[in-house]
């Protein structure tokens, strides 16, 4: 990921292809969805 001050390594992933037993844990399906360190990404 890259900011216009930095450049951060793992600090976002993506759900492609979840498994069906996490969707069940989280309670909807997340595929697709981006999620951010927010240790290393704030975002307002």
């Amino acid at each position: 990921m890259e900011t216009p001050h930095d450049e951060y390594t793992d600090a976002a992933w993506c759900y492609p292809h979840p498994k069906q037993s996490a969707i069940e844990t989280v309670g909807h399906n997340f595929t697709g969805y981006v999620a951010f360190d927010t240790t290393r990404v704030v975002i307002e």
